[in-house]
């Protein structure tokens, strides 16, 4: 259940980078899975159960339910802001990776055209 739970936090921050919300008049419409995978993280991060919850449906809704019917309200709660925060770091150390590996190959072409650059000069 843990993992499953993780699972659909790592997908739901690493699924996008910004939040695509769609206002009409006052009222915020919601812009498909991004916006259900963007409150269940701000839930998550504010350790709000109810609306972590509501994120959900069907059978995984009421497994998550039970899970936290069990833990009770303040330990769900606490549970919540934990997977938010390890989802977080996740994130940033995927990023990073990724950030490590661009700048790598920029540097390896940069390398590449200078070397070029002397041997044309000579």
């Amino acid at each position: 259940m843990v993992t499953l739970i993780l699972l659909i936090g790592a997908l739901g921050l690493l699924a996008g980078r910004g939040r695509l919300t769609r206002v009409k008049g006052d009222e915020s419409v919601l812009g498909g899975p991004e916006e259900t995978i963007w409150r269940m993280s701000d839930a998550a991060r504010e350790g709000n159960g109810r609306a972590y919850l509501e994120c959900f449906s069907g059978t995984l809704q009421q497994n998550l339910q039970r899970s936290a019917a069990e833990m009770g309200e303040a330990r769900f709660s606490e549970y919540l802001r934990q997977l938010h925060n390890e989802m977080a770091l996740l994130f940033l150390i995927s990023n990073k990776a990724v950030l490590r590996k661009q700048s790598y190959s920029s540097n390896s072409s940069i390398a590449a055209g200078m070397k070029r650059k002397s041997t044309t000069s000579n």
